[in-house]
């Protein structure tokens, strides 16, 4: 009898850390001939793209077209809608599955363990575990699984410990990544010459979501003291490459270049929705022309309109250095990405 598995996640289609692994474990699953179903976050359920998935996947967003007065106050009545909690138990009831897996936060999922079909299904779940010591009531969360994984070897300790050993952990499973698609540059010159930039410029990458846990503040000012200590000859050729998103839930990215006074030496992704075109620019506010077909569409990519992997992996192959300041990580994908593509990484010495 074919197993089945409930993948309980962000929409494999997103360009999030969520959603790149859901897309990695999904697949891997289907080629291994389990039945597999996507319960999509952020995806709305007549999404044409989970259509076209080799795996069945359904979005937990109403529909995009004509949806229901109905359908849209129940999305809208519980904040927890969104990760799919309204969906779930209907999910169960028709898929059946023999295993739940989630990999997020306790938070995003809780409603795993309350489910009233609970007993009817195996539970893998890794939390990311990415401070200490966890909440008191996570702990109730992590006994309940049927499997518990982590992370990171960090993670893992904080687990074993804080749960007394009283958990079903079975191991460290840490995110990959493609190494057909994230491995080092033939020519790094040349590859920045690609993206219209000097070829011996030094470029210090990050590629982070602009969240308020993401320490734009710290490394834009780290950044700007770097240059004032640096040997002239380096700091005119050293830049400071973010690809991240603005307007989001974080940082006011202008006002922290204009108070650090590093408004021309930072460079961001911008990527215009109507030709496509990615360039690597200083500043443009949140919206410009684009250079290519001047439509006033150019924007930084963000968790809604992202840029193909392809892209992503060519830009992490003219950094000459990666660093990723966080106060809380849980194992940060774009750590990966940069050290497959070749560049050395720098991170936060904590979680």
């Amino acid at each position: 009898m074919q197993r089945k598995i409930l993948v309980n996640s962000e929409s494999s289609q997103l360009p999030t850390g969520y959603g790149i692994i859901t897309r990695h474990l999904c697949e891997g699953l289907h080629n291994a001939g389990i039945d597999v179903l996507e319960l999509a976050s952020y995806a709305h359920v007549d999404d044409p793209a989970l259509r076209q998935l080799p795996w069945k996947a359904i979005g937990v967003m109403p529909p995009k077209n004509n949806p229901s007065q109905d359908e849209i106050d129940v999305y809208n009545s519980k904040t927890e809608n969104q990760w799919g909690e309204h969906r779930f138990n209907d999910i169960c009831l028709e898929f059946q599955p023999d295993i739940i897996c989630s990999f997020r936060d306790q938070w995003y999922d809780d409603h795993i363990q309350r489910s009233p079909f609970r007993d009817f299904y195996n539970w893998i779940y890794m939390p990311t575990c990415d401070s200490a010591p966890q909440a008191v009531d996570w702990l109730q969360t992590f006994t309940n699984t049927d499997c518990l994984l982590a992370y990171s070897d960090w993670a893992k300790e904080i687990l074993l410990k804080q749960c007394g050993n009283q958990i079903n952990f079975k191991g460290v499973a840490a995110a990959g990544v493609d190494l057909n698609i994230f491995k080092p540059p033939q020519n790094k010159a040349k590859q920045k010459a690609n993206f219209g930039l000097r070829e011996d410029i030094i470029l210090i990458g990050s590629t982070m979501r602009n969240q308020r846990r993401k320490l734009f503040p710290d490394l834009i000012e780290s950044f700007a003291k770097f240059l004032k200590a640096a040997p002239k000859n380096i700091s005119e050729k050293t830049f400071l490459y973010l690809h991240t998103s603005y307007p989001d839930v974080g940082w006011h990215i202008p006002t922290l270049l204009k108070e650090f006074g590093v408004s021309s030496k930072v460079l961001f992704t911008y990527i215009c929705q109507n030709c496509k075109l990615v360039e690597a620019s200083l500043f443009k506010d949140a919206r410009a022309a684009c250079k290519r077909c001047h439509s006033p569409q150019a924007a930084m990519s963000n968790c809604g309109f992202g840029i193909p992997v392809e892209i992503l992996a060519e830009i992490y192959k003219i950094f000459d250095v990666y660093i990723q300041v966080a106060n809380s990580e849980g194992l940060g994908i774009p750590v990966i990405e940069a050290a497959a593509c070749g560049v050395h990484p720098m991170v936060t010495n904590y979680s």
